[in-house]
């Protein structure tokens, strides 16, 4: 039998073998690599994929959270402590702001809103509605033309107070809490699915309790949605201003997404989200109140809409031009303001005198 030399290896018979000592065949090893390319790629869309659900999850399930109860303000400064102005309460008793007082000294940082509603004004779904009444200077009397005046998200009565300083002299005013908010009750926001039922209760008292006949609405921001729908399914209100309004409900989440939050956040697919997570925890479409679809039903109802040219938010593009698009197509009488160099809802703050003007001409034209 032959022998073999020390450090080599027999040739087995039937064939040969490559000896263990000598590396693999390249294409071994471009089989391995390549293999190891497609697990790492397959890895990273795993994770990418699980990050994008993760973040979808998280914005719709916070960021709706922060649209159906926001955090509410703390101001509750009454029409006495801003501009001097005599004043009813509405469905609350008017000795609770004086308990208010006491308690806190800077009311514009109270530590509650005081008392909860009763029930003298109440909405078609339940809901307890507090605010004030506040006659015109003028003494124009209870049946004389009154203003209601519709707060934005996160807002309530005290912020949107400004809004009547130049109306007060001729118009009796009306600033409540909506629902949600302040001294009203409810357990939600709905960005104005509810809401216009507030405005509808309103009405209701303004007509039984004062004998109003001339009713206007006047709204920001988020209570344009309220106010719109309102207008459309009563009859009663004559005119409508809003301000700082937003066409498409959409377009003002993702401009926030984008621009108020730290770090940035991607617009998408937050907003869908978001939408989503509101529209199933208020059980709607919370898109069915965007002023876009909901404007062109006003019919003979006059539109008075005032916007800031450098509003980041409800940019001018997407909301008081698309109105204003929609409104001519539908017939509905409608007019635009603008305040150039004011951004969300400081129309009425960096452009007074101005809004003082259009919110006066407008309804006194409406109502003779």
């Amino acid at each position: 039998m032959a022998s073999t030399a020390p450090g080599t290896h027999p040739r087995p018979i039937g064939g040969s073998t490559r000896p263990e000592s000598l590396p693999a065949p390249r294409t071994a090893r471009r089989v391995r690599r390549h293999s190891t390319a497609r697990t790492a790629a397959g890895l990273l869309v795993a994770a990418a994929l699980i990050a994008v659900a993760g973040y979808t999850g998280y914005a719709g399930i916070y960021g709706s959270g922060q649209f159906t109860d926001p955090a509410g303000p703390a101001d509750c400064r009454t029409p006495l402590e801003l501009f001097g102005w005599q004043y009813e309460a509405m469905n609350y008793d008017l000795a609770d702001d004086a308990r208010l007082r006491a308690d806190n000294p800077d009311m514009k940082h109270c530590a509650s809103q005081g008392s909860t509603a009763g029930t003298e004004v109440v909405t078609s779904d339940g809901v307890p509605i507090a605010g004030w009444y506040v006659p015109a200077a003028s003494g124009v009397g209870p049946t004389g033309p009154t203003i209601v005046m519709l707060h934005g998200w996160d807002a309530n009565k005290s912020d949107i107070l400004r809004y009547g300083e130049a109306l007060h002299a001729d118009y009796n005013l009306v600033a409540f809490d909506q629902r949600n908010v302040g001294r009203s009750g409810g357990t939600q926001t709905t960005m104005g699915h509810t809401e216009w039922r507030d405005v509808e209760a309103i009405v209701d008292w303004l007509v039984q309790t004062k004998g109003t006949g001339e009713i206007g609405l006047l709204a920001n921001s988020m209570g344009a949605r309220a106010a719109v729908v309102a207008a459309v399914e009563d009859q009663r209100i004559g005119a409508l201003l809003l301000d700082s309004a937003h066409a498409r409900l959409e377009d003002i989440v993702a401009r926030r997404l984008d621009r108020e939050f730290e770090p940035r956040q991607p617009a998408y697919p937050g907003t869908w989200a978001i939408l989503i997570g509101t529209s199933i925890r208020i059980g709607a479409d919370v898109t069915a109140e965007d002023p876009v679809r909901t404007i062109p039903q006003l019919g003979d109802t006059p539109l008075l809409v005032t916007h800031g040219g450098n509003d980041y938010i409800a940019v001018p593009a997407q909301g008081p031009e698309v109105i204003r698009e929609v409104a001519e197509q539908a017939g509905v009488d409608v007019t635009v303001r603008y305040c150039e160099d004011a951004k969300h809802g400081q129309v009425v703050d960096v452009c007074r005198d101005a809004f003082g003007s259009w919110a006066t001409e407008f309804f006194d034209a409406a109502f003779g």
